[in-house]
Formats: C-alpha cells, structure tokens, sequence
C-alpha cells in the first residue's frame, strides 16, 4: 500500500510539472 501511494505521488507530481510547461510553453 506505502509504495502504491508513493508511486501514485510521483505520477501526480510528474503530472503537475508536465502541466505547468505545457501550459508556459502555449502562453509564452
């Protein structure tokens, strides 16, 4: 269960950061 919340954390994580340069990367 620890290590399938902690992976679940690293995806949102992962996530997160695509998102933010996805969106920079549009607005910019």
């Amino acid at each position: 269960m620890e290590i399938y919340a902690l992976e679940t954390t690293l995806s949102w994580e992962c996530l997160k950061v695509i998102c933010r340069l996805y969106l920079n990367f549009n607005t910019s």
